[in-house]
């Protein structure tokens, strides 16, 4: 039978509209899987999401895949990661991150960054399969597409081939794509909720390297906490330099302060031997004066006593001449107490002389009163 042009519209709305759906309930022939996130992703992968799924999409051991499927793979294993896991794997818990840590960190600082990642999703497989699910296997080589087929020009059973080799195998993968894109968007939300709460592995801001807090790796925290250090020793030692140099013009003010005292008190000492020395010419002066007056004081005595007045014995002893014993006697002890040496022993020579031969005519003129009163009394 000979297909007419209107067979061959109704085989191609049939093929268009409900076919593919008959076709694929028919059709058990496996199809190559179809990538669960089709279009630009709800967020773009971080750089760890983006190292685990690259080393899961170029496992050893497995073919090398075309560039169409290894944006599959790609797609697939970020979707995969993202709903185990959330964004930038921020659904681990403490203790599974303490897990992956101790497992993994001695791996980048030793065998490089290759060795942790490999570690890293080698732990987030483990992790899975402990759930009880399956991470997305790897895409395999996609066959080449067979030739479009021309409704029109083919006849019914061309058609209906195609269909089932074709478009129809497809059906089930865009249900698959559109649930999967539903849960990669539940994830999304869910990773942007839980931001805050638990914090992602992230990368050193510095490096680059995985941080394993914060946003610092070992090493650039090691580092900063050494410039950190030796800030700190390079202010502690501008205080030092500081107080050591403060100490030192306080002892320079005290030194200048200790010179000022001690010259105050030189010229204190100076002003006080100046006056010493005033007062003690001054006091040779009053002795030179007054030994002055003493030696014309004796100057003057000496020309007194000078006169000879030892012929008349009562004029030496200053009594009269009728005068009695006991006044003679009287004259005699006054005239010894007058010219007694202990007067003049202070004084010079000659005083001392004159005052001797005082002294010695006094007694020749009480010797001679005496001797004459005794020989003019009766016998």
């Amino acid at each position: 039978m000979r297909s007419t042009p209107v067979v061959r519209i109704l085989v191609l709305a049939i093929w268009l509209g409900c076919g593919p759906g008959v076709a694929g309930a028919q059709v058990n022939a496996p199809a190559p899987p179809a990538p669960l996130v089709e279009g630009p992703l709800p967020a773009p992968p971080t750089p760890l999401e983006q190292a685990v799924v690259e080393h899961a999409c170029r496992a050893p051991g497995q073919a090398m895949l075309t560039p169409e499927a290894y944006d599959i793979c790609l797609n697939e294993q970020l979707a995969g990661l993202r709903v185990e896991f959330g964004r930038d794997l921020q659904k681990l818990s403490a203790a599974e991150r303490r897990t992956i840590d101790r497992a993994c960190t001695a791996l980048r600082t030793e065998r490089g960054r290759d060795e942790y990642v490999a570690c890293l999703d080698q732990r987030l497989t483990t992790l899975v399969i402990a759930r009880g699910r399956t991470r997305p296997a790897l895409v395999p080589d996609a066959a080449p597409a067979p030739p479009p087929v021309d409704p029109v020009a083919a006849g019914p059973a061309e058609v209906a081939a195609a269909a089932v080799s074709g478009p129809a195998a497809g059906w089930s993968s865009w249900a698959g794509l559109g649930l999967v894109g539903l849960f990669a968007a539940a994830a999304g939300g869910y990773a942007v909720w839980t931001r805050r709460r638990k914090p992602g592995l992230v990368l050193c801001r510095v490096c680059g390297e995985l941080a394993n807090a914060g946003d610092l790796c070992a090493a650039c925290r090691h580092d900063l906490a050494e410039s950190q250090r030796r800030a700190a020793a390079e202010r502690s030692e501008q205080a030092q330099a500081l107080a050591d140099a403060a100490l030192r013009a306080q002892d320079e003010a005290d030194a200048r302060h200790r010179e000022a005292e001690q010259a105050a008190a030189d010229a204190q000492r100076k002003q006080r031997e100046t006056e010493a020395l005033a007062q003690a010419e001054r006091s040779r002066e009053a002795d030179r004066r007054r030994e002055a007056d003493h030696r014309r004081w004796q100057e003057a005595a000496a020309a007194t006593l000078g006169v000879d007045d030892t012929v008349d014995p009562h004029a030496v002893l200053g009594i009269a001449r009728d005068a009695t014993a006991e006044q003679v006697r009287a004259a005699y002890d006054a005239a010894l107490a007058k010219y007694a040496a202990e007067q003049v022993a202070h004084l010079g020579v000659e005083l001392q002389d004159h005052y001797r031969r005082k002294r010695e005519a006094v007694e020749r003129a009480f010797g001679a009163l005496s001797a004459s009163t005794a020989a003019s009394a009766p016998a």
